[in-house]
């Protein structure tokens, strides 16, 4: 008969940490759960007031988790927040439905090579294309007869490279 291995398994390592973690977690939050639940002990509840082996793992958890920024991140990250703010970004400024004429307004903040502009009812379907091409910064209007919809609720979209803007309207003759 051959005596058990002395080696552990990396499975079997898992396992009995997870059965310590679960012991050492579990009484705290039964603690935490009846302490909170009378009046008189509704004060926050401390990290001291929890057992060493619990602090011990919820640190653990948090530097596993939370991961420090190099220095090229950090200028990454300082970089994006600093952009101009004074750019505005892409948007329907207006639409308006006049004697079956639909007229949209755009605003871009910058030039795109493709955009597009249409129309959808309500159930997502594409009805009419009102525009599609490049696009210079600035704002522009497009115009589309609109004589075959029927009356109802539509969503103007203008679409681009880097975002999607919808506006709802109504068609009443």
């Amino acid at each position: 008969m051959q005596s058990p291995s002395p080696h552990i398994s990396l499975r079997n390592l898992a396992l009995m940490l997870a059965l310590v973690v679960l012991v050492a977690i579990v009484p705290a939050f039964a603690e935490n759960a009846r302490s909170t639940s009378s009046a008189k002990n509704a004060t926050k509840q401390t990290a001291s007031s929890f057992s060493p082996v619990t602090r011990a793992v919820a640190s653990g958890v948090k530097a596993l988790t939370v991961r420090k920024l190099t220095t090229d991140e950090r200028a990454q990250v300082k970089s994006n927040t600093g952009r101009d703010s004074a750019v505005a970004p892409p948007r329907i400024v207006s639409t308006r439905v006049s004697s079956e004429v639909f007229t949209t307004r755009v605003e871009l903040a910058g030039d795109e090579s493709l955009v597009e502009i249409s129309i959808f009812n309500m159930l997502g379907k594409r009805v009419m294309e009102v525009y599609k091409g490049a696009s210079s910064r600035g704002v522009h209007e497009h115009t589309q007869s609109i004589s075959e919809l029927p009356d109802g609720v539509y969503m103007c979209v203008m679409q681009g490279a880097n975002f999607r803007k919808a506006e709802k309207f109504f068609f009443n003759r």
